[in-house]
């Protein structure tokens, strides 16, 4: 399905008395980082290090980065508003930090409003070289932690709502790896009362790419939200044309 016909069939129709009724929890946002929110293999091919202290950018590539960075910022500023963010990598813990510090330090300050989580440093020694395993080990852990395994009835206004009839939880998951995208469908299927929205985005996409992809996600976040079903969905390269 695509994006276009997404919005095309989100309901407008006005919510029905239970609809009403029904509490629904801010969504959470799982954001991969390379190659989703840092075009790590992009610049990996241009010999560019976040590792050596010694390597300076080249002053042509600056004002690209600067504006990656400003697209960058748009579409995690768009996510914060609408839920709460966390990104979740299979890079070492501080990979994230260090690597937006080299190359978008301009978004540095957006990541202290969210949760960062190092799926490789927290279960790579529980399960060796399986990557897969580690995603779904902290994306288990993850939902577990935002109450998601935890859905007790609630009584709003002298009506008793069961959990079954409460406002699903949604979570939207972007990430441009196969593996991610797996590993949160499996967790999803696994965990009560979850909708989820996952997003799979181009495979090692350059700069020019990357900021594409952002607009047209950050355009369509709250769209994509409202959407009442579970959605997984693909970007191609010619919806970014």
């Amino acid at each position: 399905m695509g994006v276009s016909r997404v919005i095309s069939t989100v309901r407008e129709e006005p919510a029905s008395a239970i609809e009403q009724l029904q509490v629904a929890p801010a969504p959470l946002i799982i954001l991969d980082w390379d190659d989703t929110l840092l075009p790590n293999t992009h610049l990996s091919k241009l010999g560019f290090s976040s590792e050596d202290e010694a390597f300076e950018l080249p002053a042509e590539c600056t004002h690209v980065l600067e504006e990656l960075a400003r697209e960058v910022e748009n579409f995690l500023n768009a996510c914060l508003k609408l839920g709460t963010c966390c990104i979740v990598t299979n890079g070492l813990a501080g990979w994230v930090e260090r690597s937006c510090q080299r190359f978008l330090p301009n978004v540095a300050p957006l990541l202290e409003q969210m949760t960062i989580v190092s799926a490789r440093s927290n279960f790579e020694s529980v399960y060796p070289d399986r990557p897969i395993e580690w995603k779904i080990a902290a994306y288990r852990d993850l939902l577990a932690k935002r109450g998601f395994l935890q859905e007790p009835p609630v009584e709003t206004h002298a009506v008793y709502v069961q959990q079954q009839e409460r406002a699903p939880q949604q979570v939207i998951a972007l990430g441009d790896s196969q593996v991610d995208r797996c590993a949160i469908q499996y967790v999803a299927r696994r965990t009560p009362n979850t909708q989820l929205k996952s997003i799979k985005l181009l495979d090692n996409p350059s700069m020019t790419q990357l900021q594409k992809q952002l607009n047209l996600l950050g355009v369509f976040l709250m769209q994509l939200s409202g959407h009442d079903e579970t959605l997984d969905l693909e970007l191609s390269n010619e919806m970014l044309q």
